[in-house]
């Protein structure tokens, strides 16, 4: 179940995915300087980059290869006028969200820890079980019940994974939604907190956050 792709460009993407692809926001949540203020071009401050180059070298190399970062605008904003899947629904275009606004989503054991999921990814055996739901009446019916909401317990690599079954159904019936958003919240970090990832061990695997 567990699959691996190389991410330092764009042009590792598989080409299906790469070619249904119009927007790619590939990184929130953290301050340029944060992470580009090392990148030696710019407007950035090195001292204030706790999560340079050593850290995420991907994001670098995405930086370096295709577009400096400049400003960060936020992939999903409520607005007097709906979201981002209510302005596409109403433009005749289909929707589909992994783990947005999954407020509701249900973990059984709802003990379950960091370390069971991640064991369990690791090992390819059968982990604590996932059912996402929302509160947010326009985005039930758009809600792909795989994806976990906000949960830091379950890794990037899970969420990619139960991502990827639902994807590959769409391509293999050719019927891929004209929007897709995708929630990839370890970018957050517990910082400190035991029973946890540190935040440059986590970081590596935060470059999966994307619309298509």
């Amino acid at each position: 179940m567990a699959r691996r792709w190389p991410v330092a460009g764009a042009r590792h993407l598989r080409p299906k995915l790469a070619d249904q692809t119009h927007h790619l926001n590939h990184q929130g949540n953290r301050t340029y300087d944060q992470i580009f203020g090392d990148l030696g071009v710019g407007n950035g401050q090195s001292d204030l980059a706790i999560f340079g180059s050593a850290v995420t070298p991907n994001h670098h190399a995405l930086a370096r290869q295709f577009e400096l970062p400049v400003t960060s605008t936020p992939l999903v904003m409520p607005a007097p006028t709906g979201f981002l899947w209510t302005n596409a629904l109403q433009h005749g275009k289909t929707a589909r969200i992994f783990g947005e606004f999954a407020n509701q989503t249900v973990v059984t054991p709802s003990t379950a820890s960091w370390t069971d999921f991640y064991t369990a990814w690791k090992n390819k055996t059968t982990g604590p079980r996932i059912v996402g739901a929302s509160s947010v009446k326009n985005v039930q019916p758009l809600l792909s019940p795989v994806l976990p909401g906000y949960d830091l317990r379950i890794t990037e690599q899970i969420r990619a994974d139960l991502f990827l079954q639902e994807f590959d159904q769409y391509e293999q019936n050719t019927n891929l939604p004209n929007l897709i958003v995708l929630e990839m919240p370890i970018d957050h970090t517990q910082g400190t907190s035991p029973g946890y990832p540190t935040p440059p061990l986590w970081w590596p695997t935060t470059i999966w956050r994307s619309a298509a």
